[in-house]
């Protein structure tokens, strides 16, 4: 079982520890998972307040209607919170609650996270309503001792420099522990992260076809991964014009800033196209491929994924960008690979992955001589 199918599940019974680095997204994650099980939630901060928290919630496409927010930020002396949360509790009777975080109560009271850990934490636990709490990395012992499951969020940096968050299940009594799986938070979609199981037309699909074509049109294969890749960028930018200039403003262009981009691809691309990214992050990439979900884009122009190859080890590749990658397939109708290189210059592993069709744009003036893959 995936993580992906786990998350919502994890939210559901027992203590629920979220782990990580401050601007990870460890909030955004407790909101999210929270509001799939639609219980009512006592939500307890220490940073941020009921509109702060919704402005957070709506980013992350979060329903928290049914959420009360109690802003620990005003209270003293901090030896008077714990007692504060315990009243609260005792007196609204909630189905489910949250703690942002328990680091900050005990920076404040060192002696707290015992007493929260084995008079609040454990009690309501037993009680079957579940708590959520978020703490920062490294501390809070006895808290990851007693929790049911731990979530620990991290950021990782590719060779190429780009900065994705990843999510794991450190530990579960109700499911196994999961390896990394990287996450981003979109802007008015919410937490996405690649869900890829192989089906059996997968198994029985051939891997990458090459055809050689001319400047004449050609019958683009819908729901494909698209590889167009040319040493000349007159003739990538000529297959670009021919069967697709009418469709380009329901396009988006990406591209990796890390190679020389011809003029005459970046001007028609950057001219035509709906919106234009340039990987900038592990956030720009993943935006722009989910991007396609809210905007109706019919096609995704990607240059640069082969340099990127070159320049990442594969576990990164396949992690950060390929997966992410095909799961914006199900959305559009193309993705479409350009690069300035000759075919033959292609890593073999780099198109066995794609298993996409690849068009190479020759001067050959037939579309019927086929090229074989070696």
């Amino acid at each position: 079982m995936s993580l992906y199918e786990i998350f919502p599940k994890l939210f559901e019974k027992g203590l629920t520890v979220i782990t990580g680095p401050p601007g990870s997204g460890k909030t955004t994650l407790a909101l999210k998972g929270l509001s799939r099980t639609g219980r009512k939630v006592l939500w307890f901060s220490f940073y941020e307040n009921a509109e702060l928290l919704m402005a957070a919630a709506k980013r992350a496409n979060a329903d928290i209607t049914n959420f009360k927010i109690h802003s620990l930020i005003q209270i003293s002396p901090p030896e008077q919170i714990t007692d504060y949360i315990i009243d609260v509790i005792l007196r609204e009777n909630p189905e489910a609650v949250a703690i942002d975080s328990i680091t900050a109560l005990t920076e404040l009271d060192p002696q707290s996270e015992r007493r929260i850990t084995h008079t609040i934490l454990y009690q309501i636990t037993q009680e079957g309503i579940p708590i959520t709490v978020i703490a920062e990395n490294g501390k809070h012992h006895a808290l990851l001792y007693t929790a049911d499951n731990i979530l620990t969020v991290s950021l990782y940096t590719t060779r190429a420099g780009h900065t994705f968050r990843n999510l794991r299940l450190v530990k579960s009594r109700f499911a196994p522990p999961t390896a990394d799986v990287a996450f981003e938070i979109i802007e008015g979609i919410g937490v996405v992260m690649p869900y890829y199981r192989l089906t059996r037309k997968d198994q029985n699909k051939e891997g990458t076809t090459p055809i050689s074509v001319g400047k004449k049109n050609i019958e683009i294969p819908k729901n494909d991964i698209i590889g167009v890749f040319s040493d000349n960028s007159e003739n990538v930018s000529e297959f670009i014009n021919n069967n697709f200039y009418n469709e380009l403003d329901k396009s988006i262009y990406i591209y990796a800033n890390i190679t020389p981009i011809p003029s005459n691809i970046l001007n028609i691309l950057t001219n035509n196209c709906k919106r234009v990214f340039p990987i900038t992050s592990g956030y720009t990439y993943i935006n722009a491929i989910f991007k396609s979900i809210t905007e109706e884009i019919k096609y995704i122009f990607i240059q640069g994924l082969s340099y990127l190859y070159q320049i990442v080890m594969l576990d990164e590749f396949l992690k950060y960008y390929y997966f992410f990658l095909s799961a914006g397939m199900r959305y559009i109708n193309n993705i479409i690979l350009i690069d300035i290189v000759p075919f033959d210059k292609l890593d073999t592993i780099f198109l066995s992955l794609l298993r996409c069709r690849i068009f190479l744009y020759t001067h050959i003036k037939t579309i019927d001589e086929k090229i074989h893959c070696v």
